[in-house]
């Protein structure tokens, strides 16, 4: 299968993150400017979550351990010393959250399934039906509602017993039919200036960030930068390695989080020491706790979600092929190593009672898809006033 980059089907799978500032979100204004076109009416507007992180029922109806469950159990790996046994109670409350999807208004939903809830003890042992029957009535209850299920096979957490038995992925094996493909966590780097030097460094951090990953399933090989500092300490592929490498996906998926400006220059020289802004009150990580009201108003990530639609869209109108955006994540929930010390759902998860309650954010969301699917323009900005 030939593909060319500028050309390349991307499912965009689109993080938000940023901080709140307070604001009323009963109702929810929306600028729209005239020099857009809609998106096609086959685009995809989604939402995603990952198994581990929502879940729970972390030994429940004949699970097995995953690798994540063992790692989170292990004290000092964790920042708050928490783990995803109960998580957001996605297991037992997929019903409710699908409805939460339902008023947003998607018609596409992106979750993983736990390796460790259907094969318990990986490619050992017998298939769990418990878990094989609960995926089966979640997708069955998508699509009773109008939403195409897109479902990530490994989001990290494998059986335990894979852990084991190969270290995760080191047993290579062959694709048993479908369409697969790869999601990259791609952060953009951007040279600070024109200089030669700044572009180098730029481009540096893209083969050691991001291209490190893209190129082999591209090309067949490892980045030139990475070659040039690495030279034979990277590892080889041969010819027949390369042939099976060379287009071997399907499709790329993007993660996008954030971007940077690259200087070229050490790190310690660069930037200022983190001591020197302790010491003139600032760059502490404890802050006072946030009152629910402000969690709930996170009017920046709408303005984050409209600016990073805009950009989709230039990028369509000059020719690429995007077929969906998938907003991380539906709910708050556990963050890997960061615990539930950081909230990135468009619904607030009170994780005393698992109450969800729909952030300034989910509002947005659901009138920005309104507006397109009505065939309004694609482009709009989110108001930081509220009336």
């Amino acid at each position: 299968m030939e593909f060319s980059l500028a050309f390349l089907a991307i499912l965009l799978l689109v993080s938000v993150f940023f901080s709140t500032v307070t604001a009323s979100s009963s109702h929810v204004p929306i600028e729209e400017t005239t020099n857009s076109k809609p998106l096609p009416n086959n685009f995809l507007f989604g939402t995603a979550s990952s198994a581990y992180q929502f879940e729970g029922a972390f030994l429940s109806d004949g699970k097995g351990l995953s690798n994540w469950d063992v790692f989170t159990h292990t004290p000092g790996n964790i920042e708050d010393e928490t783990n995803g046994d109960i998580a957001v109670d996605h297991y037992h409350r997929y019903l409710e959250d699908l409805d939460l999807m339902a008023f947003i208004g998607v018609n596409s939903y992106r979750f993983s399934i736990s390796w460790a809830r259907i094969l318990p003890k990986g490619r050992f042992g017998e298939m769990n039906k418990a878990g094989i029957d609960h995926y089966n009535k979640l997708i069955d209850s998508l699509l009773e509602r109008g939403i195409e299920p897109f479902v990530t096979l490994t989001h990290y957490d494998i059986p335990q017993e894979l852990e084991d038995r190969y270290g995760a992925w080191l047993s290579p094996q062959a694709k048993q039919g479908g369409v697969i493909g790869v999601v990259i966590n791609a952060v953009w780097h951007e040279p600070i200036s024109d200089s030669f030097e700044d572009i180098s460094a730029a481009e540096r951090a893209h083969s050691f960030y991001m291209n490190w990953f893209l190129d082999p399933i591209i090309f067949g090989y490892y980045p030139a930068e990475m070659e040039e500092i690495l030279g034979f300490d990277l590892p080889r592929f041969s010819t027949e390695d390369q042939k099976k490498l060379k287009n071997g996906a399907d499709f790329i998926g993007i993660n996008h989080y954030t971007s940077f400006y690259v200087k070229d220059c050490l790190y310690s020289v660069c930037e200022p020491k983190w001591g020197s802004s302790k010491i003139e009150g600032y760059g502490d990580k404890d802050k006072p706790n946030t009152q629910t009201e402000d969690l709930l108003n996170d009017t920046r990530r709408a303005d984050y979600m409209s600016s990073y639609l805009g950009a989709l869209e230039t990028s369509m109108r000059e020719g690429a092929d995007v077929r969906g955006y998938f907003a991380w994540s539906l709910l708050d929930n556990f963050e890997w190593i960061s615990g539930y010390t950081e909230r990135f759902g468009l619904y607030h998860v009170d994780y005393a009672t698992l109450k969800r309650t729909p952030k300034f954010s989910a509002f947005w969301y659901k009138n920005f898809i309104a507006q397109n699917l009505m065939g309004n323009n694609f482009s709009a900005v989110a108001s930081r006033k509220v009336t």
